[in-house]
């Protein structure tokens, strides 16, 4: 063989080699000494990332797109275990095991979006966009440099926000995302020598709302005129207000030297255009409250005004009706719908807000757990078995027992009338924050049905005997199944026979709250004053009720359950399953909780 043949086949067999070093052998190959290798990525069409790897280095991939689709997780076609650093991020990292791979972008629908709102007067406020059910939001209320963050309150949807974040900024909060759209406002409160300004306007782009300090000029401007009307002038609840011209729809004013905290508003009155007609200018004292009954009216028409339903978890009740306006004198100034009879003159009628005593709600997220006798077999009655399966829808439910200071700004400032049999509670717990007791089940929807009206809400009621045992058992915060709400130790978490009535402790309840809460942060489910609950008392139910938001037997006797105990009942009555049961009409040791149901009223 001559020489250039010889040169061919030794040619040959480099190229070969160098085949296999990339090639050959599983898809593992060496370069340098180094073994390398290939991992393959399946995704989209711009998915990327594939090559060759030594074993341990840190491989990037990207899982591209697929048209009509989202990206949903990685997974590998390999027995080999692949550990993505983010296995449900379409951009991710791992590191390359000493065997060939594959790695598969998976994609699909993930269902619908819902969109979030965050409110806030900070330019720098985050959080707005769509989520999917189940994902986390996280929101940030921004910067204002004459207020601070105080709270967030949430105006439409079922969410409890959860403050803080990454960043460690004050403003931040997160929640988890339902199927529905949600609303949430960042409140700020004044910082020292800024004072509030609130325009008061019917119209929805009238602008001014801010935080000022002394001297500061102030520019207001009404906003566009409801239909019929026309601007007629600026008025204020502050003497010391002086517009620079109180007829025109847009002008200033300068600060005035207010006591700290005390907020300035300033009223937009309009007026009719239609001769013989006169004006009804209707305002809210909470600017997420719509009003409704303003507009045009001759003098002698009767004049009907409402508040709109108020926001879910929204913290206040509705107040009452106020006007300084001539001639106006309503029917019910205490009902959020009410009317009066026009006068020959411009109206301007507010919607006042109060903030009752303890209206805390916790949001307890639905689920699935054992009803019934669970803990301390050898005490449990009859009634608490069988021990079985129940879901629960979500709900919110008082963080408290309802107190005599929530009971009196609810009612209009009365007390609690006791039932028959139930003896007059003792002066030293008539104390605002004492929860109401020996009252009837009849009693406790009296206030509800009066919260009802107040608050423009029919979701109120008491809980089902289902969603007071999840509740008070912790729902579905994976803790220990405790014999009482909140631990083992009855002294610990409730008040009860006996820690009650001994030494310095007299008998009678005790201020809500001093107990430890359960894992849901709820206070007093065990002991202090026992509970009404919607079901009425069947010592077999347990036998036949059902599997989904039960509501006791439709055709049981007439004594509505208690639950939890109270500060005169033994360790024995309070445990989380024990089931009491009174006349509706009587109970020497009941008041009630609360629960804002997310559906019609199952009673």
């Amino acid at each position: 063989m001559n020489f250039f043949a010889k040169r061919g086949w030794v040619f040959l067999l480099a190229a070969v080699a160098a085949v296999c070093m990339y090639g050959c052998d599983g898809g593992s190959g060496t370069g340098g000494g180094v073994t390398k290798y290939l991992v393959k990525v399946e995704g989209g069409a711009d998915a990327s990332g594939g090559g060759r790897y030594a074993e341990g280095e840190t491989v990037s991939i990207f899982a591209g797109t697929v048209e009509g689709s989202e990206f949903l997780k990685w997974t590998s076609s390999d027995t080999v275990t692949v550990e993505f650093a983010k296995e449900d991020s379409a951009r991710t990292t791992f590191k390359m095991p000493a065997r060939a791979v594959t790695v598969i972008a998976e994609f699909g629908d993930k269902g619908p979006k819902y969109s979030v709102e965050v409110v806030s007067p900070a330019a720098d406020a985050s959080g707005s966009a769509e989520y999917r059910e189940g994902d986390t939001v996280r929101i940030y209320a921004g910067t204002l440099p004459s207020a601070a963050f105080s709270k967030w309150v949430t105006e439409s949807g079922v969410v409890a926000v959860t403050s803080g974040g990454s960043g460690g900024r004050d403003g931040e909060g997160w929640f988890v995302m339902p199927a529905a759209a949600v609303k949430v406002r960042a409140e700020f409160a004044p910082k020292p020598g800024y004072n509030e300004v609130k325009v008061v306007s019917p119209a929805g782009d009238a602008f001014g709302d801010g935080y000022y300090t002394k001297g500061y000029k102030v520019l207001i401007y009404a906003g566009t005129a409801p239909e019929g009307a026309k601007f007629k002038e600026w008025t204020s609840d502050n003497e010391a207000v002086v517009f620079l011209d109180d007829r025109s729809d847009s002008t200033t004013f300068s600060m005035p030297d207010v006591k700290p905290n005390e907020v300035v508003n300033v009223t937009a009155v309009f007026e009719s255009k239609r001769p013989g007609f006169f004006f009804v200018t209707t305002v809210s004292g909470e600017k997420d409250v719509e009003v409704y009954g303003g507009g045009s009216y001759e003098p002698g028409d009767i004049v009907r005004i409402s508040t709109a339903r108020l926001p879910r978890n929204f913290g206040k009740l509705f107040g009452s009706w106020s006007s300084e306006s001539d001639g106006v004198v309503f029917a019910d100034s205490q009902n959020a719908v009410t009317s009066f009879v026009m006068p020959r003159n411009d109206v301007t009628v507010t919607a006042k807000f109060t903030s009752p005593r303890e209206l805390k709600m916790v949001y307890v997220e639905g689920g699935r757990f054992t009803m019934g006798c669970t803990r301390a077999v050898d005490k449990c009655h009859p009634d608490e078995k069988p021990a079985h399966q129940v879901t629960v829808s979500d709900f919110f439910i008082g963080k408290h027992e309802v107190t005599f200071g929530l009971w009196r700004s609810v009612m209009g400032g009365r007390d609690p009338q006791p039932s028959p049999g139930s003896g007059n509670p003792p002066i030293q717990i008539s104390g605002d924050e004492y929860p109401v007791y020996g009252i009837s089940q009849n009693d406790a929807w009296g206030f509800i049905v009066e919260l009802r009206k107040i608050t423009r809400n029919d979701n109120y009621r008491l809980p089902t005997e289902a969603e007071w045992e999840y509740a008070a058992r912790g729902g579905n915060s994976g803790g220990p199944d405790y014999i009482y709400s909140g631990g083992d130790d009855i002294n610990e978490v409730a008040w009860n026979w006996h820690n009650n009535n001994r030494d310095n402790n007299p008998a009678g309840v005790k201020r809500v709250g001093e107990k430890s809460p359960n894992a849901l942060n709820i206070y007093d489910m065990t002991g202090n004053a026992s509970e009404w609950v919607v079901d009425l008392y069947e010592p077999g139910y347990y036998n036949v009720s059902p599997p989904e938001n039960p509501i006791g037997p439709p055709n049981a006797g007439q004594n509505p359950v208690k639950r939890g105990g109270s500060f005169e009942d033994t360790p024995d009555e309070c445990r989380v399953s024990f089931r009491g049961y009174y006349s509706p009409v009587a109970a020497r040791n009941a008041g009630l909780r609360i629960v804002l149901d997310l559906a019609p009223s199952p009673r």
